[in-house]
């Protein structure tokens, strides 16, 4: 089948402009977005491109219909791309879960801060602990499906470790097995006619290996998103680095 690649360029929504980004990393564990001030956990991988790239064609999937009913973000972190859909979709519910403790309290810290502005927002949210989609019944199927998984295929060597600490976990998965397993359980959990929005990075995965991987679970990438940012931190002000978002249903 044919997959849709959408290229676009810059950064609109979450961050203000690329280039600024790096500023996230001095604010002493806040950060200000939607003129709300959130707090980022430093054991609790901060918000990054790939966030910003799920949350961007969230942001242009609303803008040409609606999304509601049964949503989940899928290893939620700080929560920031689910607290962008309760803002901004008409999901009846928002599941946030998160196998890593620290990752659920930030989250909840956080959907607190929102339930301060608007609590209308912050009853539609519900948090939990869970491995993936193991603390749900097997019965429940979800209408959106949310996820920002670790990137890296390769294993992390020492000095990464060494770099990194506990959030090693937020950043590599050896073989790609995490992201077998999410493609495994989204295939069984998302509703007849659900969306997974899934974050990647071509660096690490090309589209064509996601096609494939949705092919093997009965699942069709109906297209996907890509936008270049530029590096973070680097010295070449041309430099750009490359974070997805792909859309996937059922197959047909």
């Amino acid at each position: 089948m044919s997959t849709n690649v959408i290229k676009t360029w810059g950064a609109r929504g979450l961050y203000p402009q690329p280039k600024t980004f790096p500023k996230w990393h001095s604010l002493h564990g806040y950060v200000e977005w939607n003129g709300v001030i959130l707090k980022i956990n430093d054991k609790v991988f901060p918000p990054w491109y790939s966030s910003q790239a799920c949350i961007q064609a969230l942001e242009i999937e609303l803008s040409e219909s609606n999304i509601g009913g049964k949503a989940i973000d899928i290893g939620c972190g700080s929560g920031i791309i689910g607290l962008y859909l309760a803002l901004k979709a008409s999901c009846e519910v928002i599941f946030f879960c998160d196998i890593d403790s620290i990752a659920v309290k930030s989250t909840q810290e956080n959907a607190y801060i929102f339930m301060k502005i608007n609590r209308d927002v912050y009853s539609k949210m519900l948090i939990c602990q869970s491995d993936f989609l193991s603390a749900f019944s097997e019965s429940m199927l979800f209408d959106l499906i949310i996820a920002n998984p670790p990137l890296d295929p390769n294993s992390p060597n020492y000095e990464a470790v060494k770099k990194w600490g506990r959030l090693i976990d937020a950043l590599y998965d050896p073989d790609h097995a995490s992201l077998k397993r999410l493609f495994s359980e989204a295939a069984m959990r998302l509703a007849p006619s659900g969306r997974f929005y899934l974050s990647y990075s071509p660096k690490f995965i090309s589209i064509s290996q996601l096609v494939s991987k949705a092919i093997e679970n009965r699942l069709t990438v109906l297209k996907s998103y890509i936008w270049d940012y530029h590096t973070p931190y680097s010295s070449n002000p041309l430099a750009v680095t490359q974070y997805g978002c792909a859309v996937i249903i059922h197959g047909k």
